[in-house]
């Protein structure tokens, strides 16, 4: 046992509880920001594929592609 207790060692197990508390807190508030960045960025795909300028799409992407099996598939969807 020490010889000699400080004071700051009796008030330690009072400060725990507070920091969790606080900690808990913060971590609920990043939880709330993060749920409403994705309300805000978030998009069904049924939104993405109506807003597609499908003719600047066809051009870009065919341009780059380099799977034949998707090319046709694509170009049988798209026409």
């Amino acid at each position: 046992m020490p010889a000699e207790i400080r004071k700051e060692h009796l008030l330690f197990p009072f400060f725990v509880p507070f920091f969790f508390f606080v900690f808990v807190q913060n971590v609920f508030c990043i939880i709330k920001i993060l749920v409403e960045v994705k309300q805000i960025t978030h998009h069904s795909m049924m939104e993405i594929l109506k807003t597609i300028d499908y003719p600047q799409f066809r051009e870009l992407f065919f341009a780059s592609s380099k799977d034949e099996a998707m090319n046709a598939y694509l170009k049988k969807v798209l026409a």
